[in-house]
């Protein structure tokens, strides 16, 4: 066996030059082995053809398969050197040409231009169309899982005072734990109250609240909120709301601005005298009701409700089954 100084590939000592470089030696071999080759190698037969003269094995291009033209040292369907990978020519003419070149500098021929043989070209479009169903089929799984995790993973993870938020109390008290559900009974009846409050100024739209007190019975709810008077400017006071079991909803029992006694006069009639014992009553209560600091709810609770009501959702709060069994409930225990 020799070896080709110029590919060192081995070939047969019968031949002159190396039918790899030279495949025109092929025609002064004794001896031919036939078949064809791919990827610029010859293929052989394993039994020799004795007394024919040797023909001339096919060559290929290992870029784009195609047969390279007897002669050629580049592939004139791609333009890819046979000897060197990093070289191209031109496939109309065989100009060799730069890295970058789109455009052959001899004949002006676009130096981009590669046909494949229709053996590949059915082959890549038969695949191409099942890597689209696939596609297609995991694009379908994907957004079926993304789907179902829309409406089952929030549903997982959030908090019940997202559903406060969003004033879905309903939600809320099924998601509270244990000791969250008092709360969430207490801040809808806040907004109930504070609905109702909005709903007796004299400007609904200035209506903003400031304060939450409720007792553990839920009875007793006294509300500072402000809002504009009839001068537009803005006034804050205190307002009680109790439940009432015979009409089943809250009923406001007085409001105050201020503690200050009202003091009764001697000139005072009966009206004047029941109107100024009354604001007085009811200031006692509040002023004592505040006082007990435990009763006051959350900052958040209140910052929840004003959202609500900004967002036109205050007035379409409805009271929770279970806060109005707690009122009833509560209220025959008092009575017994």
């Amino acid at each position: 066996m020799k070896k080709c100084e110029k590919c060192q590939k081995e070939y047969e000592d019968t031949l002159e030059t190396c039918p790899y470089c030279s495949p025109e030696s092929m025609f002064n071999a004794n001896e031919n082995e036939e078949g064809e080759t791919s990827l610029f190698e010859l293929q052989t037969n394993d039994q020799p053809t004795e007394g024919k003269i040797a023909t001339l094995p096919k060559i290929f291009c290992k870029y784009c398969g195609n047969e390279i033209v007897d002669g050629n040292d580049y592939c004139n369907h791609c333009g890819h050197d046979i000897y060197d990978k990093d070289k191209r020519h031109c496939i109309n003419c065989g100009n060799l040409l730069e890295p970058k070149q789109t455009f052959c500098d001899k004949c002006g021929h676009k130096a981009t231009s590669i046909n494949l043989p229709q053996k590949i070209v059915n082959a890549k479009n038969h695949f191409s169309k099942k890597k689209m169903i696939i596609a297609i089929i995991a694009a379908l799984f994907a957004v079926g899982l993304v789907v179902t995790g829309i409406k089952i993973v929030p549903n997982l993870f959030v908090k019940y005072d997202t559903y406060l938020a969003e004033g879905d109390f309903e939600k809320a008290y099924d998601k509270a734990g244990n000791d969250e559900k008092d709360l969430v009974i207490k801040e809808n009846i806040a907004a109930i109250v504070s609905s109702l409050i909005k709903e007796n100024l004299k400007d609904s739209s200035s209506f903003v609240l400031r304060e939450v007190y409720i007792e553990e019975k839920l009875k007793n709810v006294v509300i500072k909120e402000q809002g504009n008077n009839s001068y537009g400017g803005a006034v804050t006071s205190y307002v009680w709301y109790q439940w009432n079991n015979e009409k089943s909803e809250f009923r406001s029992y007085g409001s105050c601005s201020d503690f200050d006694k009202e003091e009764i006069k001697s000139w005072d009639d009966t009206d004047d005298m029941i109107d100024k014992l009354t604001e007085n009553i009811v200031k006692d209560f509040v002023k004592d009701f505040i006082d007990q600091k435990k009763l006051k709810m959350e900052s958040s609770a209140v910052n929840r409700i004003n959202d609500l009501n900004k967002n036109g959702k205050l007035e379409d709060i409805k009271l929770l089954d279970q806060a109005k069994k707690i009122l009833d409930k509560k209220d025959d225990d008092s009575k017994s």
